[in-house]
């Protein structure tokens, strides 16, 4: 049985719901974004909980402005932690995200949407053994975006491969270097 819905979507029972692929060209790049300031915006956030049950907010935000216009970037802000160290952590990131749409004192997360911002993004480097993760973007920092911020940021560029980037120096203590914060002494 057709329903006038269905002809809507161009369902077809005879041929199924989906449509060909077969001549579209493959798509999909996910390489990271190099590193360097991106004017974006908040585009979507979801209330969830962290794998140990912590409350925190995921954020989805698209690059509005430069070469890399329209790629997406995601952060997570865990806000209570059992750890108080942590905790301060992602109330100061936070708060970093609030000063920076120019509301520190908001309390809804939709007023964080469709605001530009200025977001620090670093490359986080997969260093699993089998590198099934890849390498990743990290956003370390959240500023407003003003004339003068936006005409002093570096334009990161295409040509420029993540590899190529300006890495920091190796921490001289290798167990500082893959325990976090705030699970140091």
């Amino acid at each position: 049985m057709r329903h006038d819905d269905d002809m809507n979507l161009g369902y077809d029972e005879d041929e199924g719901f989906l449509p060909d692929t077969t001549d579209v060209p493959d798509g999909g790049d996910f390489d990271v974004l190099p590193a360097g300031l991106y004017v974006v915006e908040v585009e979507k956030t979801e209330r969830a909980k962290s794998r140990a049950g912590d409350p925190m907010l995921k954020l989805q935000l698209n690059v509005v402005e430069g070469e890399f216009e329209g790629r997406k970037l995601f952060d997570q802000i865990v806000f209570r932690h059992s750890n108080p160290k942590a905790e301060k952590i992602g109330l100061q990131r936070l708060k970093m995200l609030k000063v920076a749409v120019g509301k520190p004192d908001l309390r809804a997360e939709h007023d964080l949407w469709n605001v530009p911002i200025l977001a620090k993004v670093k490359i986080r480097k997969d260093t699993s053994e089998d590198q099934r993760f890849g390498d990743q973007n990290n956003i370390t920092a959240y500023k407003p975006v003003d004339e003068q911020a936006a005409a002093a940021a570096p334009k990161p560029s295409r040509s420029a491969a993540p590899s190529q980037q300006r890495q920091p120096a190796p921490d001289a203590n290798p167990a500082k270097a893959t325990t976090p914060p705030w699970s140091r002494k």
